[in-house]
């Protein structure tokens, strides 16, 4: 907002009258000279947020903290999507269903947004069979229970299979990390997910790929572009992570369309937000956190997909983290489902 400075007659001294004060008060010209002038400019509002991102978890609350000058001037908070996050007179959040949404703070005519991320924990408890949503499932990180229980919904599985397709650790820049808790289906009640803790290389990389020679998969995985591309809505990606380590960072993409400049590539944090065209957040308090889009998001990005059957291989997945020893990558529930 435009600081307008304001000017004010100032008083001019005639050197043959003098400047004299308010030395009559019956005189009306004088009277209140003394008193507040009615052009003095009035204090300027300022508002500044205590970050510009929230996350909350579905049925928690978090507040938005708001900073104003001067003390005391009202504030008033509105949602953008009262079905994700609403919130109160005092900034307080609640999380309503997975999903983003903005909080607009507005105090006198200045005005400033926060986005509101709103994430949902793992819908399991341990002994419920664990179901998978969706119409059909395709899979890449999956724990075999689950799977065995959503078998007549898997079309395909990505998964490693120790020939064909593999997941590689890129120029030993992970290293395998021994897995803490259940896992996202509740299936397992310590480890039964990927757990990845990056080395001293100085950057991180894995892949899950598929070998030139494996067909089968190369041909699934056309034929799964191929349907997301004729009706991107339709389609979403699942994957479930949690961290304890505030502000760590990671990187996701599929079907090799991560790297130059061809998109589809999101992340966790803020490390890769300027070379990706997705950003989400988490709540790093150890739980799992489920992220889930439509491909619509990057409908664009599919475009640029080529066919794999002639003799090239694929990464159906590819993972990045920031390149701090010791920065660990819990993932779990990683596919993607036609809605039904």
């Amino acid at each position: 907002m435009k600081n307008f400075k304001i000017l004010a007659m100032a008083c001019v001294a005639l050197a043959w009258f003098g400047c004299k004060g308010n030395n009559n008060p019956d005189d009306p010209n004088q009277q209140g000279n003394n008193n507040s002038n009615p052009n003095t400019p009035t204090e300027t509002v300022s508002l500044e947020l205590g970050a510009t991102q929230y996350s909350v978890k579905v049925g928690a609350t978090v507040q938005i903290v708001a900073n104003v000058t001067p003390a005391g001037t009202a504030l008033t908070y509105s949602s953008l999507d009262p079905s994700v996050a609403s919130v109160n007179a005092s900034g307080l959040v609640t999380g309503v269903a997975a999903g983003n949404t903005i909080v607009t703070v507005t105090a006198g005519t200045v005005n400033k947004s926060c986005i509101i991320n709103v994430v949902q924990e793992g819908a399991v408890t341990p002994g419920e069979k664990p179901v998978v949503h969706g119409k059909r499932i395709w899979t890449i990180i999956m724990d075999g229970e689950t799977a065995d229980a959503n078998a007549s919904k898997i079309v395909f599985s990505f998964a490693p299979n120790g020939t064909t397709r593999n997941l590689w650790f890129w120029e030993q820049t992970y290293g395998g990390n021994a897995a803490s808790g259940s896992n996202f289906f509740q299936t397992e009640s310590d480890g039964g997910f990927l757990s990845a803790i990056v080395t001293d290389k100085g950057w991180s990389g894995m892949g899950y790929s598929i070998s030139d020679a494996d067909e089968e998969s190369k041909a699934a995985a056309d034929a799964l572009v191929a349907e997301i591309k004729a009706n991107p809505a339709k389609y979403h990606c699942h994957m479930a992570i949690k961290s304890t380590q505030q502000g760590s960072s990671h990187y996701f993409s599929l079907f090799g369309l991560g790297t130059n400049g061809t998109g589809l590539k999101w992340c966790v944090g803020d490390y890769y937000e300027a070379e990706s065209n997705g950003k989400f957040d988490i709540v790093y308090d150890g739980s799992w956190n489920v992220i889930d889009f439509a491909f619509d998001r990057y409908a664009a990005s599919l475009e640029a997909y080529v066919n794999h059957a002639g003799g090239k291989g694929l990464n159906i997945l590819t993972i990045g983290s920031t390149g701090q020893t010791g920065n660990i990558l819990n993932l779990d529930a990683f596919y993607i489902y036609e809605v039904e």
